[in-house]
């Protein structure tokens, strides 16, 4: 499965993707120039699952090109920092511009509050990502690359959601408290990651 990773520059989508593939020292990075991809294997109710996670460029400049990307995504996966106000701002932006760009009528999209771990600088409020995310009509996961925590979530989500699952707008405690607390009790068994990364992309084909 294809998943596309968008939003504005430095909200966290490379962390993000480092996290998943097992990065631990997850220092500043680079601006995306253009597009990153990885790939995520993973254990889910017992069958191996693959995740083409694509990393694509946040800076205005590039917002044209990464366009072609689009190809066979089954998700968006759309990032805002809690902490900058501009990049909540511009989720319609970005709203438009993968209902554009992917070749999937009525693509899926995900929207990810990263940053949680920034308590003192958070200037979005989990009420206001809620009445954004219902007036989008797309779920929301709040989530940290630093400390990983609803990275997990996240990726189940985003699964779930490629393969037309209908997901509940917050599925803070509707969904996740049912479908993710025998996973608290069995990671290993339940979700088990493996990655490889390839700077280049040919891993994701």
């Amino acid at each position: 499965m294809k998943a596309i990773l968008c939003g504005n520059s430095t909200v966290g989508k490379t962390s993000i993707l480092n996290a998943l593939t097992g990065v631990k020292d997850l220092g500043p990075t680079t601006p995306t120039l253009g597009a990153g991809c990885a790939k995520v294997t993973f254990q889910f109710n017992n069958q191996e699952t693959v995740m083409n996670l694509w990393d694509t460029a946040g800076q205005e400049a590039y917002r044209s090109l990464i366009k072609i990307y689009f190809h066979g995504v089954k998700v968006a996966i759309l990032i805002f920092d809690i902490s900058n106000r501009q990049s909540f701002d511009d989720l319609d932006n970005w709203i438009n511009d993968i209902n554009e760009s992917c070749d999937r009528e009525g693509c899926p999209i995900l929207l990810v509050a990263n940053k949680i771990d920034l308590i003192e600088n958070r200037i979005i409020s989990a009420e206001e990502i809620s009445k954004k995310a219902h007036e989008l009509n797309c779920p929301f996961i709040e989530a940290s690359a630093l400390t990983r925590a609803g990275l997990k979530e996240l990726l189940i989500l985003a699964y779930r959601m490629g393969n037309g699952e209908k997901v509940p707008i917050d599925p803070t405690e509707e969904f996740l408290s049912r479908d993710f607390r025998s996973y608290e009790a069995q990671k290993e068994q339940s979700i088990e990651l493996t990655t490889s990364k390839d700077e280049k992309g040919g891993c994701c084909g």
